[in-house]
């Protein structure tokens, strides 16, 4: 199953990928770096986005999704449409990216136009992350993964319809 990774720049450097990462700078407008990834999801994945995960790692503020020179959030999310077809399912490691923010971003929402826009299930929590260290990680594949979801988390099918909550890989 195909790994791919975008990750902010702002936030660890302990994530190594096994299949393909980007790293986004501060400067990158994310429509650019979204078609760049297209492109690299059609070469590996041969086209077929069975099985294959894309883990957004990012910091989440009350703005959105903190990627590149903006944030991502329910008002301009379906630029993830880039992309549609391209994975079978999003992670999202970001500090409350499902959060509701009440002057702010509806993570929920957010979650819910990015399943829609990009044909993948997302899954995202609304509690603050983390990551393990290299000393302490559990390493599969080479990768450093991420602490377990804390709080609660929501997974969005493709209709961007919140599923009821199940079980995941001890990785997320």
């Amino acid at each position: 199953m195909p790994i791919f990774l975008i990750q902010d720049e702002r936030t660890s450097r302990e994530l190594v990928p096994t299949d393909y990462s980007v790293m986004v700078r501060q400067s990158d407008n994310m429509i650019g770096v979204l078609n760049a990834l297209d492109n690299e999801l059609q070469l590996r994945t041969f086209g077929q986005a069975f099985g294959s995960e894309l883990h957004i790692v990012c910091h989440g503020l009350p703005e959105g999704l903190q990627l590149g020179s903006g944030f991502i959030h329910h008002d301009n999310v379906r630029i993830f449409s880039a992309i549609r077809g391209r994975v079978s399912s999003i992670l999202v490691h970001g500090c409350s990216a499902a959060l509701f923010y009440p002057r702010g971003c509806n993570g929920a929402l957010m979650c819910s136009r990015m399943a829609v826009a990009t044909r993948a299930q997302v899954t995202a929590s609304d509690t603050t992350q983390g990551i393990l260290t290299a000393s302490s990680a559990s390493n599969h594949r080479g990768v450093t993964y991420l602490q377990p979801y804390r709080g609660r988390v929501g997974t969005w099918n493709t209709h961007g319809e919140l599923m009821p909550t199940m079980a995941f890989r001890g990785y997320l």
